[in-house]
C-alpha cells in the first residue's frame, strides 16, 4: 500500500508513517522489510510496540478483514485515534463487539471508504433523491463498500431491505430506502469500469457522476 506517501502529501509532512507491524509478509510481493525499507519505516516487533510508541494507528487488512478482530484488540484499548481500514467487519456481531470495546476504552477510531470522501460529491444536491444506479469494478466483498459510502452518503442510512439481482461473479443490489426510494450497486468485476453513478430526482432532475476522483494516488 502506499499509506506513507499519502499520510505525507495530505499533511505537508506534518504526520508520517514511522512504525510498522506485520503477522505476515504479502504473498507474491515485498516482504515486510523491504515494504520498510521502501517507505524509510522501522520495523517492529508487536502491535503492542506500535501502540506504545506511535500517537495515532491503522489497522490494514482491506482483502482479509476476517483478521480485524484480533489485529484490532490492543489498538482498540489504546486510547489512541485509530483507523482501521475497509471492510471493517465481515459480521454485525463482530462490528458491535470492536465498536463495544473503543467505546469501553474511550478511543476514538472510525473505519470507512476513500470515496466517501469523493470531491464530485460535494457539488451534489442531496434534497429529494428518489434513485441511484451506482456502478464500479472489483469483488462484493472487498469493493462494495465503495459503493455503499456514497450512495450513504447521498440517501441516508435508513435502509429498509436489500434485495441481490446479480448473477455469478456479476453482484448487483436493489437497497430500498425509507418513502420508497431507492439505490441499485453493480459490480462489474476488472473489466475496466471505474466508479460512478447517476443520480435521479424527484422533480425530474438527472445528475451523472461518470467518474469519482483519483482518490487513490500513486
Amino acid at each position: 500500500n502506499n499509506y506513507p506517501k499519502f499520510i505525507k502529501d495530505a499533511t505537508d509532512g506534518e504526520f508520517e508513517v514511522a512504525y510498522a507491524y506485520a503477522e505476515i509478509d504479502k504473498p507474491a510481493g515485498l516482504t515486510t522489510d523491504q515494504w520498510c525499507e521502501k517507505f524509510g519505516v522501522k520495523r517492529l516487533n508487536s502491535i503492542q510496540e506500535v501502540v506504545d510508541k506511535s500517537d495515532c494507528l491503522i489497522v490494514l487488512s482491506p482483502d482479509n478483514p476476517e483478521h480485524h478482530w484480533d489485529l484490532c484488540q490492543i489498538p482498540l484499548r489504546s486510547g489512541k485515534r485509530v483507523y482501521v481500514d475497509k471492510t471493517f467487519s465481515l459480521s454485525k456481531d463482530i462490528a458491535e463487539k470492536l465498536v463495544a470495546i473503543a467505546e469501553e476504552s474511550g478511543t476514538p477510531f472510525f473505519s470507512t471508504s476513500a470515496l466517501r470522501f469523493a470531491t464530485e460529491l460535494d457539488g451534489v444536491d442531496r434534497e429529494n433523491i428518489v434513485f441511484i444506479n451506482s456502478r464500479g469494478p472489483g469483488n462484493f466483498d472487498t469493493y462494495a463498500i465503495h459503493q455503499i459510502e456514497p450512495i450513504v452518503i447521498l440517501m441516508g442510512s435508513n435502509a429498509k431491505r436489500i434485495m441481490s439481482i446479480g448473477s455469478g461473479k456479476y453482484e448487483s443490489m436493489v437497497i430500498e430506502f425509507d418513502c420508497g426510494r431507492r439505490a441499485v450497486m453493480s459490480h462489474y468485476g476488472w473489466t475496466g469500469v471505474d466508479f460512478g453513478m447517476t443520480v435521479n430526482y424527484s422533480d425530474g432532475r438527472t445528475k451523472i457522476i461518470p467518474q469519482m476522483s483519483n482518490t487513490f494516488p500513486l
